[in-house]
């Protein structure tokens, strides 16, 4: 009966180890998939300050440049009798905006290898 014994409770060890080497397995898995997230989170979050600080600056110089249209505008209108009327030219901003941009070429077609994905399919990155 011992023996019978014996041999159960060291069974249920062997799986009760197995269990654990799994779990453990796991749970290293996990915690290396969560470092490689938060990596990635601190690049995303770095690489959002950078485009905020380039708002920044870009609604300044707007700032700037309008000032200095203002600050022209109130120029001319000191000119006098000789100046131009304001409605016999385009405000200043539309004649320093120049003409619209052209959109951009179409790209050339190109086959996608079967090693490729889509651009939308970014369920991969969460998967590292």
């Amino acid at each position: 009966v011992r023996a019978g014994q014996l041999e159960r409770i060291s069974l249920q060890f062997d799986a009760a180890r197995r269990s654990l080497d799994a779990s453990n397995e796991e749970l290293q898995w996990q915690a290396t998939s969560a470092e490689g997230l938060r990596i990635r989170l601190v690049d995303l979050v770095r690489a959002a300050a950078v485009e905020e600080a380039k708002t920044a600056e870009l609604h300044a110089e707007h700032r700037h440049c309008e000032e200095a249209l203002s600050e022209l505008a109130s120029l001319g209108g000191d000119a006098g009798p000789s100046a131009p009327s304001p409605t016999s030219q385009p405000a200043a901003p539309a004649v320093l905006a120049g003409p619209e941009p052209l959109a951009p070429p179409p790209r050339p077609m190109r086959s996608r290898r079967r090693s490729e994905r889509p651009i939308s399919d970014i369920s991969g990155l969460l998967r590292s």
